[in-house]
């Protein structure tokens, strides 16, 4: 049907409500037994949009009993899913909710789910793209137009002219399109006939006679003589005829009917020439005496260009659907896909409906229906015949892979996929089993999807891909199984695939399933990767958060190149700060054991860290020295005024000297405290590092500063101090008895005797202890040991401990003699002594072994 107004090309969608259906064969399949279809959720029947022409309804009848009675579906009749042209059932197909209002608002795009599904003879004005190949299908016709020209013959006499159609009955050219200055362009471009134009108001405007008839250039002086062409609608067809008949010299005029009623009784009293087109029941009535105008063979690019010189081209009537009814109802879509009527076929249902004269297009397509059923059993399709979404399926509904056993098609389910097959009978459909590696989650698809990078599908039918479990990963589509992190490796265990997130505004490493890639792979929280590329356990001292990295703890230390192998740090845990694996506190060296030393130049301070020396630490040990020698000389004084020229000795300075005695023993045996491996308290711990300068700790004095000595060096400085004590007392008394005595008296060794024993006395406990000292380890994390009073010298008997080793050695010939030699006065000489009624021989030596 041609429209002056342009139509649309759309292709959308459809449903609706049920109304009671007639039944046409006696073998339909009852209402009971049919079903529905659903769409958007919504349950409805199969709706058919019915044009309100006879050829479409005609053809819309027929595919409803079809559907219906055949295929078992529920089909509506309702009449208010029709409409007077094809742009309303574009608009109701794409679920619309005012079709009628296409110009305007038909109010689209709702969301509600289309209500109608099916539309028949869809009338479009064919694109420029598509009309070389939509016109291309066009035939020589039976009448010739030749026989029209005026300049040959004279067809005027054959035929009525325009005076014999009363005016009242056509339109007027100002109502109708015939009044476009778009058309009236078209035509004078076309065909140069400025005649046939006026020029209003600045706009070509159609020229028209008595403002109805436009009149060829063949009769446009004699109009009374023009053989009448009458259209109906708003001149249907005008734009092409008028060029047509001015091209070929055809004296003819075009007019339109009032009404498609007044259209009809006008050209079937006339009987003359006429605009019509078909299927259409109209002028079916006339049979063989409506014959068709032959123009030239359609010139395709002319009629791009607008030129209708040649003959109309053939209109293509297509049958529309909504989208989705391929998925909803897909064995009337095979129907509608195989639905073809011929031009003559339609012809005679209309024929004879009107034959019958009741105007029943329903029972015109019902008797059609049962007469040739041998034509549309092609149509419908086999119940094996699975169409795309679906598969074969036995009696009890199990899918099948042959039709051997298939009794019908459903819905292939999740975890399978419609796939094609072909055998036999033709093609079909079954529900293949997804294979591993593969998923499909929804039913009705046609195939299964690959697992996606970082999951797997480990069991075939698989309606989900499951993410790689933590530890593993998948850098490819379509795994059965995932990659495990160090597969094969003894720590596989301790294998974990980690990322980072923000948890409670702070970047916290977590476990993740679905992992992509090799590079996700580590260990899990609480182990790290060791030399050899294994996961351990982290171990006292490391703090490993699954990130790959390690962070040292406070009171911990690890060297940076070897960041398994944790030192606890002893003593004064602030100078290890914890951190990167090498981190020590400022100023100390991280090259060695613990943090244990400073760096060159620098002395400990507060907090762990090292300070730079001062001159005040030079001075701090001048005096130190100092100090011990006043100290060593005021003993000898003490000493060797006792019992003088037989006086006795002066009680102040004895008690004095015995004072001083008891205290440095009790410094003494703090010292052995603080040898013991206990953390002590504050303040205890600051006393205890005061008293272990008593203990040969010179350390304490911050010898660094003064002097560099290697562990060995500054141990034998220990265990040997008291030789220096020793030198010091001998030349205190040969000073002394240089001075008072002038050597007169001899060199009174008695005296110096008195005071070495004392000395001896005094620093037994600290020559004893500081000669056990590469004895005394700590136990590290790492399993290996230092020396307690040297942290950065390994209890291993190898290097600098070996050397201490054979330092001890040497030096407990210290002690060991002095308690020989005290052992010897008490037991062997002292009884001799007192039977003999002498003086007991140095008192001071024997009187400390008692």
């Amino acid at each position: 049907m041609w429209h002056c107004s342009m139509m649309l090309k759309v292709l959308l969608l459809g449903l609706a409500n049920s109304v009671k259906a007639r039944t046409c064969s006696p073998d339909a399949l009852p209402e009971y037994l049919r079903s529905n279809i659903t769409v958007g959720g919504i349950s409805t029947p199969l709706v058919v949009w019915y044009p309100q022409w006879a050829s479409g309804q005609t053809l819309a009848h027929v595919f409803s009993i079809l559907a219906g009675e055949v295929l078992g579906y529920h089909m509506s009749e309702d009449r208010a899913r029709s409409g007077s042209s094809s742009q309303e059932m574009i608009f109701a197909l794409g679920g619309c909710l005012d079709p009628p209002a296409f110009a305007a608002d038909p109010k689209c795009g709702t969301g509600v789910p289309v209500t109608t599904h099916v539309g028949f003879e869809n009338w479009p004005r064919l694109s420029d793209t598509g009309l070389s190949v939509a016109l291309s299908d066009t035939g020589l016709h039976p009448e010739f137009y030749g026989s029209y020209n005026s300049s040959w013959y004279n067809p005027k006499v054959y035929f009525p002219n325009i005076t014999t159609i009363d005016l009242s009955f056509m339109q007027t050219c100002s109502t109708n399109c015939m009044s476009s200055s778009q058309d009236a362009n078209i035509y004078v471009h076309a065909t140069g006939d400025y005649d046939g134009v006026i020029n209003a108001s600045g706009k070509l405007k159609l020229k028209c006679w008595n403002d109805v008839w436009w009149l060829s250039p063949a009769c446009r002086n004699t109009p009374e003589s023009c053989i009448p062409v009458v259209s109906t609608g708003d001149a249907w067809g005008f734009g092409q005829i008028i060029q047509q008949i001015s091209f070929h010299n055809m004296p003819m005029a075009f007019g339109t009917a009032i009404n498609t009623s007044m259209w009809k009784s006008i050209n079937v009293a006339n009987k003359g020439a006429l605009y019509a087109f078909e299927p259409d029941v109209t002028f079916l009535a006339l049979g063989s005496n409506n014959q068709q105008i032959g123009f030239p063979l359609n010139n395709a690019r002319e009629y791009i260009q607008k030129i209708y010189r040649t003959a109309f081209g053939n209109t293509i009537l297509s049958n529309w659907y909504f989208k989705d009814l391929k998925t909803v109802a897909d064995r009337a879509h095979f129907l509608l896909s195989k639905y073809k009527l011929s031009q003559d076929e339609i012809n005679g249902m209309l024929r004879d409906v009107g034959s019958v004269g009741d105007d029943d297009y329903w029972a015109g397509a019902c008797r059609w229906v049962i007469e040739n059923r041998m034509l549309w059993s092609a149509w419908i399709p086999d119940s094996t015949t699975c169409s795309e979404g679906k598969g074969l399926v036995d009696s009890a509904g199990n899918p099948l892979e042959s039709r051997l056993q298939a009794v019908d098609c459903k819905v292939c389910p999740a975890g399978r996929a419609s796939t094609p097959m072909m055998d036999g009978k033709g093609p079909t459909r079954f529900c293949q089993q997804c294979p591993k590696g593969e998923s499909q989650g929804l039913p009705g698809e046609q195939a299964c999807v690959p697992c996606s990078i970082g999951s797997y599908s480990a069991v075939p039918g698989s309606m989900a891909c499951t993410l790689c479990p933590v530890g593993s990963y998948g850098n490819l589509k379509g795994l059965s199984a995932c990659s495990v992190c160090g597969q094969g490796t003894v720590s596989e265990k301790l294998r974990s695939t980690s990322k980072v997130m923000m948890v409670q505004g702070e970047e916290e490493w977590v476990a993740y399933q679905g992992a992509v890639s090799f590079d996700a792979c580590g260990c899990v929280k609480g182990a790290r990767v060791d030399a050899s590329g294994e996961c351990v356990l982290c171990g006292e001292g490391l703090k490993c958060d699954g990130s790959g990295k390690v962070m040292v703890l406070e009171g911990f230390y690890t060297a940076a190149d070897s960041p398994g192998s944790v030192f606890k740090c002893y003593g004064d845990a602030k100078r290890c700060p914890g951190g990167p694996p090498g981190t020590c506190a400022h100023g100390r060296d991280n090259e060695t054991v613990a943090c244990i030393s400073c760096e060159s130049g620098l002395s400990p301070g507060g907090d762990g860290i090292c300070t730079p020396c001062s001159s005040g630490n030079s001075a701090l040990f001048s005096v130190a020295i100092i100090l011990t020698i006043l100290a060593i000389a005021i003993l000898y004084i003490s000493l060797k005024s006792e019992g003088q020229d037989g006086k006795s000795q002066n009680g102040s300075l004895l008690l004095l000297s015995v004072a001083v005695g008891q205290c440095v023993t009790v410094s003494q045996v703090l010292g052995v405290f603080g040898q013991l491996k206990i953390s002590w308290g504050s303040p205890f711990s600051k006393v205890l590092d005061f008293v272990s300068l008593f203990a040969f700790n010179i350390e304490w004095l911050n010898v660094s500063c003064v002097a560099s000595f290697s562990p060995g060096g500054m141990y034998a400085a220990r265990v040997f101090l008291v030789l220096f004590l020793l030198v010091v007392a001998c030349c205190i008394h040969f000073v002394y008895v240089a001075l008072r005595k002038k050597f007169a008296d001899g060199l009174e060794i008695s005296a110096l005797v008195k005071v070495t024993g004392n000395i001896m006395m005094i620093f037994f406990i600290s020559v004893a202890g500081a000669i056990l000292a590469p004895f005394r380890c700590y136990k590290h994390p790492n399993g290996l040991h230092t020396v307690q009073e040297f942290g950065d010298v390994l209890c291993n008997s190898h290097g600098e401990h070996q050397k201490m080793l054979i330092i001890a050695g040497i030096a407990l010939i210290l002690p060991v003699s002095f308690l020989a030699i005290a052992s010897y006065v008490v037991i062997v000489e002292l009884p001799k002594r007192m039977q003999k009624g002498r003086r007991c021989l140095s008192p001071h030596l024997v009187i400390p072994l008692l």
